[in-house]
């Protein structure tokens, strides 16, 4: 339901069993036999009910048979034998009930929740990265992706909860039916009374919900940053306790006054309710069935049966209500948001079948290549050209905002271009595998990030490398030292969270790993380093500078860097200004042609020198 427009009954309906839908295919998709066995527990379950419902019966109406016509048999041993003869028919039903329950069902619900989790990792992972663009999609997936794996079994269980609400609420009836059927007049008003209770009672806890969501979401914020590690210095430095404590008492007095307002609302209904159903409706039914017994019209087991059946019909029909209603919110909140999510198809990361094969890249061209973020009216990219040769060290420059990473990202297809082409190898690269052009890359991204785990798990990603492999990398970002003298070497963990001997780390600390992260794939024929050195000091820049720019190496390099220092030893440098290619050559030849290359160069070679003076003053 959108806020511009209210749905009508029947969308609600068609919705909620369009939903109904995905869900039942997504649990069969990872347990095909999970919906058969709750099928199955509801048949023994409408078992149990119907002999639960006529045990006092039975039991009392054999009591009288047999005080009446006693003919020498001894009582008591026949009223046990009766007593027996049902607890043993319903210990077999309800034995059989509690094993698919608990064993069966529950086994086929841990390992859906399981699968669930693997589905939405791989979901999460193939989707395009333009999809983060989109607000919607963006926002269904941060806000309910997450939760697919408790949801969708959920919605599920609501479901067949209804469906198995009415079984039993069918079986009930035929039982009031067959022994009184004017007992149904009673049982309409029982009807009326919980459906009235309960739409009302859900209507107020959804108000109650919608109008708490946005206060929820903003106190859990507002804890995550007291809490969390990443602020705990500016909560500190600012002193953001009662800054904070201030935002909790606001949030909270917000909350509490939707709290108040929702509560005597439903304290006044149930008041009423239960009013009307003591006073008025039990003293009816309990005249009503009274008066059939003393008339001779049913037998105190009737009355017995009766009583508790009434009650049965109208505590049954309020968990179907329950189970209805919870089923709608779950499909309009959840399960909606959820599909948009799992229906969207990726044009990049989808299957790469019919994809040709790549090992290496040789050559790189930009091919006046134009580039729009979604949702953005100006392009990051206007038309540009430019050739890589095969084992060419190349710089791209530029202010922020230039285009330098974007190139990256379409170059590693995260996105596609909008406009023009880019050929790697001479053909263009949506014809490739992509994972396999991928693997030809070793990447610095810019926004790297280090994971809370073990430096080999950082490293590595979960592949397999070879010693060899992984002290060549180690050595080249210059972590071999470090990783010889921590307590557990290269098995070291990153923070205390997983590990009490684990370490902090500088940003150049964390820099060099993602370099070393990049590096250990010494397969890869093209090197992609998007502002390698933005953490690093003066002297650990000029080594990797010189190590990426070495001339023996055969890779194809290409380094984004606003450090102009590190761009003079590539053999090309591209500079790009507001998404387009203004100049190209080498450090030489744009100090001689290009007047924004020289301006940039000369500024910042004064800040550099600075720099390196302030760090050999500190060494001394």
């Amino acid at each position: 339901m959108t806020e511009t427009k209210k749905e009508t009954k029947r969308e609600a309906v068609s919705r909620t069993i369009s939903d109904f839908k995905f869900v039942a295919k997504c649990v069969n998709k990872h347990e095909p036999a999970l919906i058969p066995l709750k099928i199955l527990g509801m048949v023994l379950g409408c078992g149990e009910i119907y002999i639960g419902e006529y045990y006092i019966k039975w039991v009392i109406d054999g009591m009288n048979q047999l005080l009446a016509n006693p003919a020498g048999q001894n009582i008591f041993l026949e009223i046990m034998k009766l007593i027996f003869s049902v607890q043993f028919a319903y210990l077999l039903i309800g034995g059989a009930s509690l094993y698919v329950d608990m064993i069966l069902i529950s086994r086929k619900e841990y390992q859906l929740r399981y699968k669930l989790q693997l589905e939405l990792v791989e979901l999460s992972a193939r989707q395009d990265l333009e999809c983060y663009e989109d607000h919607d999609y963006y926002e269904n997936h941060e806000a309910y992706i997450r939760q697919s794996d408790t949801r969708i079994p959920d919605t599920l269980n609501f479901a067949l909860d209804a469906v198995n609400g009415i079984l039993q609420l069918a079986t009930v009836i035929t039982v009031i039916v067959t022994l009184d059927p004017f007992a149904m007049i009673v049982v309409a008003l029982m009807v009326i009374l919980s459906a009235i209770d309960q739409n009302k009672t859900i209507k107020y806890s959804y108000d109650r919900y919608l109008a708490e969501q946005s206060l929820n979401r903003k106190s859990d914020y507002i804890k995550r940053v007291a809490h969390h590690k990443d602020f705990a210095s500016e909560v500190r430095i600012f002193h953001l306790k009662d800054f904070l404590m201030k935002q909790l008492n606001d949030n909270f007095s917000e909350k509490y006054s939707i709290y108040q307002d929702a509560n005597y609302k439903f304290w006044k209904l149930k008041h009423i309710v239960q009013i009307i159903r003591t006073m008025i409706v039990t003293p009816i039914m309990l005249g009503y069935i009274s008066y059939r017994v003393l008339t001779g019209a049913i037998t105190i087991g009737d009355f017995a049966v009766l009583f508790s059946a009434v009650y049965g019909v109208a505590n049954r029909l309020t968990d179907v209500i329950k189970a209805v209603d919870r089923l709608n919110f779950e499909s309009q909140y959840f399960v909606q948001r959820i599909r948009k999510v799992f229906e969207r198809k990726s044009k990049i990361e989808g299957p790469q079948t019919g994809k040709k094969p790549i090992s290496s890249i040789e050559t790189i061209e930009f091919r006046n290549v134009f580039f729009n973020y979604p949702g953005s009216g100006e392009p990051a990219l206007r038309g540009v050209s430019f050739t890589a040769h095969p084992g060419e060290k190349i710089a791209l420059v530029g202010r922020n905002g230039a285009g330098k990473s974007t190139m990256v990202k379409l170059l590693l297809r995260l996105y596609d271009c909008t406009d023009g082409m880019i050929l790697v190898n001479g053909e263009d690269i949506r014809e490739y595998d992509v994972l396999q052009l991928r693997d030809c890359c070793a990447v610095v991204i810019q926004g790297y990030h280090i994971l809370n785990l073990s430096l080999l798990d950082n490293i590595c990603y979960g592949q397999k490398y070879t010693e060899t492999e992984l002290e060549d990398a180690l050595k080249f970002a210059e972590l071999d030292e470090k990783v010889a003298h921590l307590p557990h070497g290269i098995d070291t963990f990153i923070t205390k969270e997983f590990s009490e001997d684990g370490i902090e780390l500088s940003g150049g600390e964390s820099q060099k790993i993602a370099l070393a992260r990049a590096t250990v794939r010494e397969k890869a024929s093209c090197m992609i380093l998007d502002e390698p050195n933005s953490a690093l000091d003066v002297y650990a820049e000029i080594k990797l500078n010189e190590k990426v720019f070495d001339k023996d190496n055969d890779e194809t390099v290409l380094m984004i860097t606003h450090r102009l220092a590190a761009a003079v030893k590539a053999e090309k440098i591209v500079l790009l200004e507001d998404g387009k290619v203004s100049a190209t050559g080498n450090h030489e030849q744009l100090m001689q042609t290009s007047e924004t290359y020289e301006k940039m160069f000369m500024a910042q070679a004064k800040m550099y020198l600075q720099e390196s003076e302030d760090s050999e003053a500190t060494i001394a």
